[in-house]
């Protein structure tokens, strides 16, 4: 995690989605005037598609355990 990053537990799924969208931007306009700072957004795009990552791979396991995997909406058996 980029030392400067704020806690990124506290946002939900749309705001993480919202702020990554935004550095991106900004990291395409600073590629052009400092390849420095375009390195330090990568740095904190890097923390806020790992804690996406945390999140989607949090949600799965709890399905998995919950055993709600899917397979019984595709496969019907009578």
């Amino acid at each position: 995690m980029h030392p400067l990053a704020p806690d990124l537990t506290g946002l939900s799924d749309q705001e993480l989605d919202k702020k990554a969208q935004e550095l991106t931007e900004k990291y395409y306009k600073a590629l052009r005037f400092s390849p420095s700072i375009a390195q330090q957004i990568v740095l904190l795009l890097d923390s806020y598609n790992t804690e996406k990552q945390e999140r989607a791979l949090a949600k799965s396991k709890k399905a998995a355990e919950q055993g709600e995997t899917g397979i019984e909406e595709l496969i019907k058996v009578d």
